[in-house]
């Protein structure tokens, strides 16, 4: 009960007051960054082995992100799943906060809900999960994907695997109020 209610505390605090600044990266540079682990699409069959570090309702909504298109990649170092990451490949709106969105256009994917286990950190899992999405959609899409400024590990394997930033989006929430200010690193996004 104590944690549940902190969680709705963090929740409203979060609506009231939030000041973030997220970076819109677009793939650029192909790279093929090697790691050790095997990296496999996600099926209903194989959801499964997210247990190891993910709860039911997690699973239950990557199932729902299949259901709907959407293209999961997991990770596995030996017999055990380390990593997941999805992919948007349909047109229509995405968030990229609970505050902001972006409507993704015909030719786009947009990567997300991407996560290393703890015990797989720095081994080039990330990157190359990354570097194989892009491997499988380059020749069709422009591939995005977003992330907290604060979040300097992911950085890191969104740099390493060739994406570029292109946009800085800087949101400011007082009060409900929310102020939005995008600042662009180049012509087109």
């Amino acid at each position: 009960m104590k944690k549940k209610l902190k969680k709705i505390i963090r929740y409203l605090v979060s609506r009231l007051y939030a000041h973030e600044i997220l970076y819109l990266y677009r793939h650029k540079v192909p790279r093929d960054i090697h790691s050790e682990a095997r990296i496999e699409l996600a099926t209903p069959e194989n959801l499964g082995t997210l247990k190891a570090f993910q709860t039911d309702d997690q699973i239950a909504k990557f199932q729902e992100f299949l259901e709907a298109g959407d293209i999961g990649y997991l990770a596995f170092l030996g017999d055990q799943c380390v990593h997941r990451s999805w992919v948007v490949v349909r047109k229509g709106d995405i968030k990229l906060h609970w505050s902001l969105s972006h409507a993704l256009a015909e030719g786009e994917a947009y990567i997300h809900y991407c996560e290393t286990a703890p015990a797989a950190r720095g081994k080039k899992v990330y990157p190359a999960v990354l570097c194989r999405i892009c491997s499988d959609l380059n020749r069709d899409f422009n591939i995005f994907i977003n992330v907290n400024k604060k979040n300097l590990a992911s950085i890191s394997g969104i740099e390493r695997a060739g994406f570029e930033k292109v946009v800085e989006n800087r949101i400011l929430i007082v009060m409900g109020l929310k102020f939005h200010k995008a600042i662009l690193f180049e012509n087109e996004v």
